[in-house]
């Protein structure tokens, strides 16, 4: 019981609080459901951090100061913001809700354990959504699937964090065949749901993070790549099924999120959201130029794009960052970055669990880069911060 009732779970309450906080069934909570469960874990974590000895190594501890350096040049940056009004809001996101997404993650960073326990609570969250999904599709609504409240791009990314958990499980766990034919079969169900989410950008981060769960299979030695024989049929096998599958839901029925990605190739039109993204993208890189290295300040990007001082972004994290904090902010977030990233891949011939987190941690990147904000894409840092995780010489490989 406590192992469910755990840190964990109200983490991961937090990060998805946005998905489910404006269903109706929650009506009845007195407050914010996002602040409710940030509380929560906040307060829980200061519980182990004073009973249960949660260890800060130097690593973590120089990763935190890194980041504070970087929200603490966003304050900085308060003086020549063009924003009256956003900067504020943002600015409490990055010192509130960003900054616990981080400090969150490198507490579970602490040990093997947690991280197993995380996931786990991630995976039943996206089954909560799924079945979700599955309802709101069999009452035979068309178009987004928009459950709970949430905003379908939302639903989208944790569908795919609930597919790539799953394909985890089919490659990492030494398992019966029976129970491997049962996951796949959820497998493919996540998959028809992320088919008609309508949701490009998470179908396609989930899609191009996948080939990342094959490294830890593959070994290149002497300008050779050597893949180990018992994986390399189910790795195929798997990998057929996907497109397979892919290919009956498309010929069986007219997809929303393949819909979607048809009207990309359209060279006349490309769809409002797209259409509007490229638009973004390609003035918010022409006023880059003029302020490079200090960026135009904190909130800054609507005020400057003429959609007045009210929150607002280009649907791209790095050219957010670049926009209102110039290269500077964007070293910083760099930074934050190779530290992380190096690290996991350091270590992920020694234990599978960081070829998941590298793969998730991928998938959230491919999103951060077309849809949200830093605030949207908090999840993001906190995969970031797991992949701080040491592995321990004795640590069991496998999930």
């Amino acid at each position: 019981m406590k192992r469910i009732f755990s840190f964990e779970l109200f983490f991961v309450l937090f990060l998805f609080a946005g998905r489910f906080k404006s269903d109706e069934r929650f009506s009845w909570v007195p407050i914010d459901i996002t602040l409710l469960f940030l509380i929560n874990s906040i307060l829980i974590g200061l519980y182990l951090f004073a009973f249960r000895k949660v260890k800060i190594t130097k690593l973590t501890f120089h990763y935190f100061i890194l980041y504070l350096v970087f929200v603490s040049f966003s304050l900085y940056s308060l003086y020549w913001t063009s924003s009256n009004v956003y900067a504020y809001e943002k600015l409490f996101h990055l010192f509130i809700t960003v900054l616990w997404s981080v400090a969150g993650g490198l507490i579970i960073s602490h040990e093997r354990e947690r991280i197993i326990r995380f996931l786990f609570m991630m995976f039943a969250f996206s089954s909560w959504i799924a079945v979700e999904s599955l309802i709101y599709l069999q009452e035979s609504h068309s178009g987004f699937i928009n459950v709970l409240g949430g905003n379908y791009l939302g639903i989208g990314r944790v569908l795919g964090i609930g597919f790539i958990l799953l394909l985890s499980f089919l490659i990492f766990k030494h398992k019966s065949g029976t129970m491997k034919i049962g996951v796949t079969i959820v497998a493919i169900l996540y998959l028809y749901l992320l088919l008609n989410t309508g949701g490009r950008g998470p179908f396609i981060a989930t899609l191009c993070s996948l080939p990342l769960l094959t490294l830890y299979y593959i070994e290149i030695k002497n300008r050779e790549i050597l893949i180990k024989k018992k994986m390399l049929l189910f790795i195929i096998t798997l990998f057929v099924s996907i497109i397979a599958s892919i290919y009956y839901f498309i010929s069986a029925k007219d997809q929303q999120t393949i819909k979607r990605l048809m009207v990309l190739f359209d060279d006349d039109y490309k769809g409002a959201s797209a259409e509007t993204r490229i638009y973004f993208i390609e003035n918010s890189i022409a006023l880059i130029k003029e302020k490079f290295f200090f960026g135009y300040g904190i909130g800054s990007w609507p005020v400057e794009m003429g959609l007045g001082d009210e929150r607002g972004y280009p649907h791209n994290l790095f050219i957010e960052i670049q926009f209102e904090l110039g290269v500077i902010g964007l070293v910083f977030v760099m930074a934050l970055f190779f530290k992380a990233v190096s690290n996991g891949l350091k270590n992920m011939k020694s234990d599978s669990i960081y070829i998941i987190l590298l793969t998730l941690f991928i998938s959230m990147l491919f999103n951060s880069m077309i849809s949200g904000d830093i605030s949207d894409n908090r999840l993001l840092f906190t995969f970031l911060a797991l992949l701080l995780y040491r592995a321990h010489p004795k640590t069991i490989k496998r999930i």
